[in-house]
């Protein structure tokens, strides 16, 4: 019976989705952590948990 992909080939992609799949979650972390840093910032002025905000 032969395959209509190339095993090889088809692995190789694998790898890449996989790699591009981390790259993203790494990204994803990193503008989380922005993010967060950004509402700490902002508690100061009125805590970003639902106090009062001013305004």
């Amino acid at each position: 019976m032969s395959s209509l992909v190339d095993d090889e080939a088809f692995y190789e992609a694998l790898q890449e989705i996989a790699t591009l799949r981390k790259r993203v979650w790494k990204e994803m972390a990193k503008s989380n952590a922005e993010v967060k840093v950004e509402t700490r910032e902002e508690a100061g002025q009125g805590d970003g948990w639902g106090g009062r905000r001013l305004g």
